[in-house]
């Protein structure tokens, strides 16, 4: 039995202590930030890092779109945010020295919180191993990419959480070892009452997307 949980991320009882852990690490992590005002500079840790504001992606993906369409749009934030999320696990991993895919997965959602992307919900259905059972169910609570669509009133008939997806699915995926692919099952944009995700193996996501099981996910 745990005294605490984490703040930054929700998870499942069997999951706690790997979370908290992790929630230390990153906690003091992003303690050492400082602004170098002189060099023009934010760095945390010894990384440089960039302050945009969450309407960037927005933006971004409406400019994209403009030169191709809403699909290839969706589909380059997607691609971009998981090379984005493969590099960050990769520097987490080295330094917290951990070579356990649990322990690797667990930095992920909590510096997620940290950065301003979503709270992290895992639900205890999911199945997180390096096989081709592997299986994620997770709420971004907050999601930064639906905040300003919505407060403009500007819904969409589609999901439009493509960087909260991708990014998920790299950092899983370098953690695991494995070819993850994560798809918006549900979605604020589209009046829904959560952004809800699903990963899984790229051999199996198909049949984790179907009618069926996400009308059974959207129920938990």
């Amino acid at each position: 039995m745990f005294s605490k949980e984490p703040e930054a991320v929700t998870v499942p009882k069997n999951m706690m202590k790997e979370f908290l852990k992790a929630e230390d690490f990153v906690t003091k992590y992003f303690d050492t930030a400082r602004h170098l005002t002189k060099e023009g500079k934010y760095i945390i840790g010894n990384q440089r890092y960039v302050a945009l504001p969450a309407e960037f992606i927005t933006a971004m993906r409406e400019r994209i779109a403009l030169s191709g369409s809403g699909e290839l749009a969706d589909l380059i934030i997607y691609e971009v945010a998981k090379s984005f999320g493969q590099l960050d696990a990769r520097d987490y991993q080295q330094r917290m020295n951990v070579t356990d895919p649990v322990e690797m997965l667990s930095a992920g959602p909590i510096q997620f919180s940290f950065r301003g992307f979503a709270h992290v919900n895992i639900f205890d259905i999911s199945n997180p191993l390096p096989d081709e059972s592997y299986l994620l169910v997770y709420d971004h609570l907050n999601s930064f990419e639906v905040e300003a669509p919505i407060k403009k009133g500007e819904y969409s008939t589609s999901p439009r959480c493509f960087f909260n997806a991708g990014y998920s699915a790299g950092w899983c995926e370098e953690s695991f070892g494995i070819p993850l692919q994560a798809r918006e099952i549900s979605c604020k944009a589209m009046g829904d009452p959560m952004c809800r995700f699903v990963m899984a193996h790229k051999n199996h996501i198909l049949k984790h997307i179907t009618t069926e099981e996400i009308i059974r996910y959207k129920k938990l």
